[in-house]
């Protein structure tokens, strides 16, 4: 788009121009009247001379002030046939403007230190303050297995980690190359290793359903109260993840009915909202083996009633019919309406959470030390403080990074990450209100390979509204079919949010029919020649202007390896290198296989779960907390603390004066 607003001509120039030059007549006639009327070069040459002596006198007779207007006009007319025959030449735009930009082109959106920056290339960087850059911090890089994604772009920027970031690590290369360099900084690592559970960090995904307070008439005192109560909505989305992301050969239908699926979903949550408020003061009976437990109590007798039944029963004349998991139910109940439909239904349900009857799974469902509400808070102890003292929840730091490893070869767990990313854009969304509208720490969320997480509920909605929380999120494909795959609707939309995007190599057309569309095209001069063979043989030569791509789908399929095509919006495509990682400040706190012997001291393996005494006295008063309350004053006459004497003021104890622990207790010491 070539834009040039023509400005209108103001009519001071044209009489400018017939004043002068009617001035200059004037002073010539007045000469040729001084001289008896005899016209010569040395009249010429005389009022040449006195052009600029205004003071002397003008012979202004009738014929002398016809003459010089009429050679004003004249001189006028001159000027405006030179001025309509200098038309505004777009011969060199003709057929498209674009062009190759340099590092000049974002020099302004740059800051000093590199760790304030965004490493995008060899010679490219913004600052990571969006008021700086003018650019949203979401990026969308495309490269096939191969190209150095993790080496060039993603490693530079885990060594420049200034914030809290959540990374997609399908291998653990990025983990343990880059973990030692984060704990140096300082960091808390968590690690969800959907891999190897066993050395992964616990991850409940009913702890971060959200609460909010309501204002309800008490039964007994007919005042009004404030109460706290689930926040509703983010069980559904919680379901609605799980059943989108867990369709399998066996679950879905033949029929594609999608009855089904909605009885389904109206089992499971009346499920989940029947454990969140019988047990909102024993967490460590929220989780998924809580679910399973009660789904095997829902097998029907001869008469069709179940032990479920009687237990929804109980919590109805317990909490009204007005509560949303008795609804629930009750409607399930209804769709459900002979005894085969819901077998079919609750076999159904059991498939998709049958995963959860894992051990290795179980285990690191059961309970929660993910700690998800830290994200973007704070690093000073000051703020944070601050933050915490306005609200019930209280929060960690934020310098925390988070990892998610996948099994490539497995996708049967993914979807778990898939939970996790969905309750951290609840997360972050309340993070931000609590630190007054943005995050207080930039959080920078690094999701390679993309197609591993699944279908993240409304993930471009997210996308578009966590641009303005200091919240940047990188997008990592093989190729745009992927994005395709899980977003047929809304691939676009994906795409229009990135500012950046960058190309660092791709065999498939589409992908780079889409790039060479989005660079545009540029002008070219071509020259043609020709030449005639006969008697009289001639030749000729024509230049002309053609239209050809910046870049086309051929030579995108042929970049060069270390090299990328990068495009910015409001500023242009690059071609350059790709970062140099060794190059890096912090290089040399990295670890790096193939120099083992030399980096070995930066390489992290991340062990959540090895117990040592203080982890057990930590894990033991958090229980303890979990289950009393946080206000609870926890004391114990023994070093290190011991359960069996353990004392809690206001809480029921035996003779000797220990707390009377629930049954579920040691069970989570021991988890």
């Amino acid at each position: 788009m070539i834009v040039k607003k023509e400005k209108k001509q103001k009519p001071i120039i044209p009489i400018l121009i017939i004043l002068i030059v009617a001035y200059i007549m004037l002073k010539v006639m007045t000469g040729v009247d001084n001289n008896g009327g005899v016209f010569s070069f040395e009249v010429l040459q005389k009022a040449s001379d006195d052009v600029f002596k205004f003071w002397q006198p003008l012979s202004f007779t009738a014929k002398n002030i016809g003459i010089s207007l009429i050679v004003g006009l004249f001189g006028w007319a001159c000027y405006e046939c030179l001025r309509l025959q200098n038309k505004k030449n777009l011969q060199e735009n003709t057929y498209g403007s674009a062009e190759w930009q340099d590092s000049s082109a974002i020099a302004n959106r740059k800051d000093k230190e590199i760790q304030d920056n965004i490493i995008l290339t060899a010679t490219e960087q913004v600052s990571k303050n969006m008021r700086k850059s003018g650019m949203n911090r979401h990026i969308l890089i495309v490269g096939r297995p191969g190209t150095g994604k993790s080496r060039y772009f993603f490693k530079p920027n885990l060594l420049n980690a200034t914030g809290s970031f959540v990374c997609t690590d399908p291998k653990g290369e990025l983990l343990r190359d880059c973990g030692g360099n984060l704990v140096r900084q300082g960091y808390d690592i968590k690690v969800l290793n959907l891999d190897d559970m066993s050395a992964s960090n616990h991850y409940n995904p009913f702890m971060y359903i959200r609460t909010i307070m309501v204002d309800e008439v008490d039964k007994e005192t007919g005042e009004l109260v404030k109460v706290e109560k689930i926040k509703e909505d983010d069980v559904m989305t919680l379901i609605d993840c799980i059943m989108k992301n867990t369709k399998s050969d066996q679950i879905e239908t033949q029929t594609g009915d999608p009855f089904w699926e909605k009885a389904e979903m109206l089992f499971m949550q009346s499920l989940v909202y029947y454990m969140l408020e019988e047990y909102k003061d024993r967490p460590l009976k929220k989780n998924f083996t809580t679910i399973l437990a009660l789904i095997r109590l829902s097998a029907p007798d001869n008469n069709g009633r179940s032990e479920l039944d009687g237990l929804f029963k109980e919590f109805e004349e317990k909490y009204g019919d007005e509560h949303i998991a008795v609804k629930q139910y009750k409607h399930f109940k209804v769709s459900a309406s002979s005894p085969k439909m819901m077998s079919t239904i609750i076999m159904t349900a059991t498939a998709r959470l049958g995963c959860f009857n894992i051990k290795a799974l179980a285990d690191m469902t059961n309970d929660d030390t993910m700690e998800l509400d830290r994200i973007g808070m704070p690093i000073s102890e000051d703020e944070l403080k601050k933050i915490n003292d306005k609200s019930t929840r209280k929060s960690g730091h934020g310098k925390v990074a988070y990892f998610i490893i996948t099994k490539p070869s497995n996708s049967t767990f993914n979807f778990i990450g898939t939970l996790m990313y969905t309750q951290m854009f609840q997360q972050i969304d309340e993070n931000a209100l609590r630190c007054g509208g943005s995050l207080a720490t930039p959080l920078d969320m690094y999701m390679d390979e993309f197609r591993q997480q699944g279908q993240i509920p409304m993930f471009q909605e997210m996308l578009a509204y966590v641009r303005g929380l200091n919240v940047g999120i990188v997008i990592c494909l093989q190729s745009l079919a992927q994005l395709k795959e899980f977003y047929k609707d809304t691939w676009e939309n994906i795409l229009d949010c990135c500012d950046t995007m960058i190309l660092i190599g791709s065999n498939t057309k589409e992908t780079n029919e889409y790039f060479s569309t989005i660079l545009g095209k540029k002008t070219w001069y071509k020259k043609s020649s020709g030449r005639t063979f006969s008697r009289q043989g001639s030749s000729s030569q024509n230049w002309d202007v053609v239209g050809r791509e910046l870049a086309t789908i051929d030579e995108l399929a042929k970049i060069e390896k270390g090299h990328c095509v990068m495009f910015i919006a409001n500023v242009g495509a690059f071609y350059s290198p790709l970062y140099d990682l060794t190059k890096h400040p912090n290089y040399q706190y990295i670890y790096e296989p193939w120099r083992s012997d030399e980096t070995k001291q930066w390489l992290y393996i991340h062990k959540p779960n090895e117990e040592t005494e203080e982890k057990q006295e930590s894990k033991m008063l958090s229980a303890l907390k979990q289950i009393f309350g946080k206000g609870c004053e926890i004391k114990s006459d023994n070093e290190p603390l011991n359960v069996d004497t353990l004392t809690a003021d206001g809480y029921e104890t035996d003779d000797d004066g220990a707390i009377l622990l629930p049954d579920d207790f040691l069970v989570g010491i021991n988890q």
